[in-house]
């Protein structure tokens, strides 16, 4: 490996795809080459990722070895085994990072004090409200619920005429 010169790919922007198999939809790739592959160093890759990339904060990062499967590059030691790896049929390193951020639908079912947090009520209420259809009995207006919100002044008469419309008893004269 003395002197053996690589060339980092670091893939950045894409995302991954777990089903049926775990593949990477590339959308960009910055371009290292002619590395020395004895000054690999796993903090540089993370600071290339941070620093030029704009990767707030990395978590971990993968690499795809030399027969196109993806390894888990853990710190100083994952470099090292990538160091035997390499040689000169396998001098093209493809890096993969993955960023620190939040998967609202694992969170919240892992999480089960969010149900404290969210007012399921009322999403649902804005849910309907946002769908509202007007129909012959006005069935969507005949209440009016205290956290409604609307857009602009105009948006609020036409719910309130309607719920006004919708709860209003028939008309009578009051003649006999």
């Amino acid at each position: 490996m003395k002197d053996l010169l690589v060339d980092l790919m670091l893939h950045y922007g894409g995302k991954w795809i777990t089903k049926p198999l775990l593949v990477y939809d590339e959308k960009y790739v910055a371009t290292r080459r002619d590395t020395s592959a004895d000054l690999l160093d796993y903090d540089k890759i993370v600071e290339e990722y941070t620093k030029n990339l704009g990767f707030v904060l990395v978590k971990q990062i993968l690499v795809k070895g030399p027969f196109e499967k993806f390894y888990l590059l853990e710190g100083s030691e994952g470099i090292k085994t990538l160091q035997c790896l390499l040689n000169e049929q396998f001098k093209v390193v493809h890096f993969f990072a993955c960023e620190y951020g939040t998967d609202a639908e694992t969170e919240s079912d892992n999480d089960q004090s969010s149900d404290d947090e969210y007012n399921f009520d009322e999403l649902e209420l804005i849910k309907m409200l946002k769908c509202k259809e007007v129909n012959v009995d006005l069935n969507h207006y005949k209440e009016l619920h205290p956290s409604m919100t609307f857009k602009d002044l105009n948006e609020a008469r036409k719910i309130v005429n309607l719920y006004s419309l919708a709860n209003s008893k028939p008309y009578s004269s009051g003649k006999k």
